[in-house]
């Protein structure tokens, strides 16, 4: 039960990221009900998985820089 909620918060962070404006990290973390602490954990395997997040200031808010596909990256290290 534990992936499948990690699984669910780790889609709805991608949504935000690609909707351009997520707010905060403070922001963020309470949209997809995490720590902030859990959030920067996500970003960074994400980044990891070959997503490009930047951090605007101007904007205060986070966004997905590449075409990024989620589902691919998920199921190629699920096999």
């Amino acid at each position: 039960m534990a992936n499948t909620n990690c699984f669910l918060k780790m889609l709805r962070l991608i949504k935000y990221l690609e909707d351009d404006y997520s707010g905060t990290a403070e922001e963020l973390a309470a949209e997809i009900n995490v720590s902030r602490r859990t959030l920067f954990r996500y970003l960074d395997e994400l980044r990891d998985s070959g997503a490009e997040i930047e951090y605007s200031k101007s904007l205060n808010s986070y966004s997905l820089k590449n075409n990024f596909n989620f589902f691919e990256d998920f199921f190629k290290s699920a096999i």
